[in-house]
């Protein structure tokens, strides 16, 4: 960090009113890569800056028990803690509040730097897995992806509300063929393989793979969709029971922990999901940046970025346009925080949308049907949430325990040395980075 943004920090702590001396970030009922994404931007500014970091899961939907959260899968209980309004109290502390819009309000008017810059550095603390969580991911998803055929190709397909988001900032919705003609463009020669397709929308999946399987010759795989056909919704989310809830969720980190690990990763920079999976692959797996592409309008991408400079291409003037301006980011990754903090000027209209792929066979739609809904047949073996998920506030994890099974020990100077720690695909790229199950904070 320059000594711009190391001056424009310490205003944000001159900032915070005299007395309080902790702070606590307020999780919302939205989508899970919107509430992992404000986390990640917290992390830089208050951890170790104003006390205690508290995390209040009051409205956090994505959990394993009644009063669970964000810990009910990642191991935060050193340097993020759960909130109460009890444990406030009991340690006599003062905090400030900090809603989501708070801290875009800190990012682009206070530091004034990329979000980026801070979700690096927030990816190394926030993602760091319980091991029953690590466990099954190992089990039921990377060993899947170790066993497909290279190069392994991965897909994010982008739906729930996007129209209504497009429409809103005025730009083309991505389609499910601009995902494969964004790859074919970038790596022509790339043929075959195993592509691996994620999303919450069954149509959109079965014809982003119709199109791949017609333009790459790879072999479609998918991840385990939202289980309404129609894709997520906040409604539909929290209509599900608590077990229901807390496979969802365990389902949302295998497919982003293979979207990660894969070779290649195409997805729309409108999206949340896609910033989450970027800093996976960065900051845990340390993948090449010119292996991630954006299928967007914008066309964002470090990739496109450079092809447009050397090729001289009109059609990629936008992606000129955030490289000449990469401090700030106007997509819907902020889309309700932005518009209030920057008003979006006035559009033409979108895009019409092209037209959609050919008709796809009974036969084959039925198989792909199969394929794509929710794999019934791995159910999350969820720790019970008494003994392995919630401790009692005077429990701590016994000097490093995951629930109540003892996985490592609290060295000098509060590091953690690992007794067992889970055999992963590059361990001395991801050594230290905790995701993997370990703990080294």
């Amino acid at each position: 960090m320059g000594f711009a943004s190391r001056a424009a920090l310490l205003l944000v702590l001159i900032s915070i009113p005299a007395g309080q001396s902790c702070t606590v970030v307020e999780l919302q009922n939205d989508g899970f890569a919107t509430n992992m994404l404000y986390l990640m931007h917290a992390i830089p500014i208050f951890y170790q800056q104003n006390g205690t970091l508290y995390i209040d899961n009051t409205d956090f939907p994505y959990t394993c028990a009644q009063d669970g959260g964000v810990h009910d899968f990642f191991r935060y209980d050193e340097h993020l803690v759960p909130w109460s309004a009890a444990k406030e109290a009991a340690a006599g502390d003062s905090c400030r509040r900090v809603t989501f819009y708070e801290i875009d309000q800190l990012i682009y008017n206070t530091l004034k730097v990329p979000f980026y810059h801070l979700d690096l550095i927030g990816i190394q603390r926030a993602w760091w897995y319980r091991k029953w969580v690590w466990g099954w991911i190992d089990t039921e998803r990377i060993a899947e992806l170790h066993a497909a055929t290279k190069p392994t190709v991965a897909f994010h397909i982008r739906g729930g509300d996007m129209a209504q988001a497009d429409k809103a900032q005025g730009r083309p919705t991505t389609l499910p063929g601009d995902y494969i003609h964004t790859f074919r463009k970038a790596y022509p020669n790339v043929k075959g393989g195993t592509c691996i397709f994620a999303g919450d929308q069954h149509e959109l999946l079965l014809e982003a793979a119709e199109i791949a399987e017609a333009a790459i010759g790879c072999h479609a795989e998918f991840g385990v969709p939202f289980p309404s056909p129609e894709g997520y919704s906040r409604e539909r989310f929290g209509a599900l029971n608590q077990d229901a809830r807390c496979e969802a969720t365990l389902q949302i980190l295998g497919d982003m922990e293979v979207l990660a690990r894969a070779d290649y990763f195409v997805s729309s920079y409108h999206s949340r999901w896609s910033k989450v999976v970027e800093w996976m692959r960065y900051g845990l797996h340390r993948k090449d940046r010119s292996t991630a592409l954006d299928a967007s309008s914008d066309n964002a991408d470090l990739y496109s970025i450079i092809s447009s400079i050397f090729k001289g291409s009109q059609a990629r003037g936008q992606a000129a346009d955030v490289a000449a301006d990469v401090a700030v980011e106007l997509t819907e990754l902020e889309l309700e925080e932005e518009e209030a903090l920057h008003p979006p000027k006035k559009k033409g209209a979108p895009a019409k949308a092209a037209k959609k792929a050919p008709a796809k066979s009974a036969a084959k739609s039925a198989a792909a049907q199969a394929v794509v809904k929710p794999k019934g047949s791995k159910k999350a073996a969820k720790p019970a949430h008494a003994s392995h998920v919630v401790e009692s506030e005077d429990s701590s994890e016994q000097e490093g325990c995951v629930g109540q099974r003892c996985v490592g020990t609290k060295a000098i100077g509060g590091m953690w040395e690992q007794d067992v720690v889970a055999d992963i695909s590059d361990a001395a790229t991801n050594a230290g980075t905790g995701h993997d199950g370990s703990f080294s904070g």
